[in-house]
């Protein structure tokens, strides 16, 4: 038996027909529009949660930021110890697991990221990846997402490796590699600036390109230019907002007087279209005074 359907004819009220109801004398009602509430950034997310009193929800909190930042491929684990704790970091830390994916939160570790390498004998070697509280950065999660790169590729490296000696550490030519992968991935997530206060925003200068480059061979120095060469060619020219940007932050590279001298950053330097003068202040790059 086919089933009957009682479709209703009767029309739904509108703002316009509604006057058609309205008993005589009787005023229109208004209703009131409240707009949504814009969602806290993350800056004023992360601000918040360092400012909680209770030590359990800050921990909570800041945790749960670190989650969020390195997504669903990563299990965060909260490993705050108190200060003093006396502890065997090989223990006390989780390792990475076959993936990889295991990754301690210290907000007592005194560097964004840290990595302790474990012997686990028989010649096999794992690692313990530890961001700190310096891992989270008011510009956003991708911050966090690099310090854990870094870290996760030089692991992983010498994971493979096995146990080489009794304090295993990558060498130049890994970190190299690691702080270019960074650079060329996170570069526009961690250089940008404001416009309207014409104010740079650095949340990482990539301080270790430039230190490893100068510890590894010719060679290694060669292919490491070329791959910022590619990248500024590629990815720089041609767009003005991107070049503000790599003007801005080699700006701030060549002023640093931490790295004195800085043979890749005079070099970059070279670059058609660059040429910059170091002592020059980075907001010239951005508004015209």
């Amino acid at each position: 038996m086919k089933s009957r359907h009682h479709r209703s004819t009767t029309p739904t009220p509108t703002p316009q027909s509604d006057s058609l109801f309205r008993k005589p004398g009787e005023k229109e009602a208004v209703s009131t529009f409240f707009p949504a509430a814009t969602p806290p950034t993350w800056a004023e997310r992360l601000k918040n949660a360092q400012a909680l009193t209770d030590q359990k929800k800050r921990l909570e909190a800041l945790t749960k930021l670190v989650q969020e930042a390195l997504g669903p491929d990563f299990y965060v684990l909260d490993k705050t110890a108190l200060l003093s704790t006396n502890r065997n970091n090989c223990d006390y830390y989780i390792a990475r697991g076959p993936d990889g994916m295991d990754v301690n939160f210290d907000a007592n570790e005194q560097d964004a990221a840290k990595t302790y390498y474990c012997n686990d004998g028989d010649g096999q070697l794992s690692a313990r990846v530890v961001l700190g509280m310096k891992a989270l950065h008011p510009m956003g999660p991708a911050y966090t997402q690099m310090v854990n790169r870094h870290q996760q590729m030089l692991a992983k490296g010498m994971e493979a490796k096995g146990w080489l000696q009794n304090k295993p550490a990558p060498t130049n030519g890994e970190k190299l590699q690691a702080y270019l992968a960074n650079f060329t991935n996170f570069f526009f997530d961690l250089v940008s600036y404001n416009l309207q206060t014409c104010t740079p925003l650095i949340a990482f200068k990539f301080d270790g390109l430039f230190v490893a480059y100068r510890d590894v061979t010719e060679p290694e120095q060669l292919a490491a230019y070329k791959t910022i060469e590619a990248f500024y060619q590629t990815k720089i020219v041609g767009n003005t907002g991107h070049m503000i940007r790599f003007k801005i932050w080699l700006q701030t590279v060549l002023n640093d007087g931490v790295i004195i001298p800085n043979p890749l950053a005079l070099k970059i330097n070279q670059l058609p279209g660059l040429k910059l003068t170091k002592g020059d202040k980075p907001d010239k790059y951005i508004c015209v005074k």
